[in-house]
């Protein structure tokens, strides 16, 4: 990861975490009794994308690496202990790294799930995907081979969830061909409605 990015979060934590109004810390992923001073940044992840372009001609023997494109943005869990309460965004803006928002408070529990499973301390690095057009972020584990595509199951309101868990454990890995197969067509749909 670049220094930049690191550095990018660890300023804009403090200025997002001081936007919070009095009384709503639930809304941004936090429980009323969290210690905001005591919040601290998790590893970042840098977002990689499927596009619609890549999604059409994708095979059921595609590897995943093949389909993934990086993205600019990196999200890291904002922690309280040990426990992942939301994400703080960091994008290029300009030509410079900035903290952009504070949110995704349903993803950030569903990682705690993830990385639960699937540690840095036991050799494995998730990548956290998101196919955009579908509202839809998924995770993949490379040392388990090029062929898992696993979706985080967020409850209803999706990307903008204020953050319940789905109690999901993520011990079995989705196989890729599967999750493509079931993604064609939502994102097909998807751009067929922003054609209109």
């Amino acid at each position: 990861m670049l220094a930049e990015v690191l550095e990018a979060a660890q300023s804009g934590l403090p200025f997002f975490l001081g936007q919070i109004p009095p009384g709503s810390k639930e809304l941004y992923g936090f429980s009323a009794n969290d210690d905001l001073s005591r919040a601290r940044l998790g590893p970042g992840l840098q977002m990689h994308a499927i596009t619609p372009r890549v999604l059409k001609q994708a095979s059921a023997a595609s590897n995943i690496s093949s389909l993934l494109s990086e993205t600019g943005m990196w999200f890291f869990p904002v922690l309280i202990e040990s426990e992942s309460k939301a994400m703080l965004v960091v994008d290029r803006v300009d030509s410079s790294w900035k903290a952009v928002s504070l949110g995704y408070a349903a993803l950030g529990h569903e990682l705690n799930d993830v990385l639960a499973q699937w540690p840095e301390s036991k050799g494995f690095h998730p990548q956290l995907i998101a196919v955009f057009q579908a509202k839809q972020f998924y995770f993949a584990v490379p040392e388990m081979g090029d062929f898992n595509l696993t979706p985080i199951t967020l409850s209803p309101g999706g990307f903008s969830n204020s953050g319940t868990r789905s109690g999901n454990n993520y011990t079995e890995l989705a196989k890729a061909a599967e999750s493509l197969q079931e993604l064609k067509p939502i994102v097909l749909k998807a751009e067929l409605y922003q054609a209109r």
